[in-house]
């Protein structure tokens, strides 16, 4: 119990023990239960908050343990490890922006090559009916 609550509970019976006794215990038991409900849910709180630190560093575990580990062996805190983390990741990102680029402009310079090819196709064939019409 808290001290807080305990001297309030002591002062609430203490002023009462010169008026009737039944009405200082029924105090009394009111406060006890008021008590019990408030550690009841203050243990409820706790018991949350515990569950959602547990959550959170659990995360952090399943966050580091997939991406590469390219850090030292010290400890590190979570803000470094998720800057690292982050870092990590814009760079696979970045790769794989650049992997795409390149391809599609492979892609794209097929496709200039084989454009060039039926234009110089066609220049040629329009070269050829301008013969014949003659």
């Amino acid at each position: 119990m808290s001290t807080k609550f305990l001297n309030t509970l002591l002062f609430q019976t203490s002023s009462l023990e010169h008026q009737d006794l039944p009405l200082a215990d029924e105090l009394a038991a009111t406060t006890l239960l008021e008590y019990q409900d408030f550690t009841l849910i203050a243990q409820c709180h706790i018991q949350s908050e515990q569950k959602r630190c547990a959550e959170i560093k659990d995360a952090f575990e399943k966050l580091h343990r997939q991406l590469p580990t390219t850090y030292t062996g010290r400890k590190m805190s979570k803000a470094v490890l998720l800057q690292k983390d982050l870092t990590t990741i814009i760079a696979n990102s970045l790769c794989k922006a650049v992997s795409h680029i390149k391809n599609q402009l492979r892609k794209m310079s097929f496709l200039l090559d084989e454009f060039n090819h039926l234009n110089q196709t066609c220049v040629y064939l329009n070269e050829e009916l301008e013969k014949k019409k003659k």
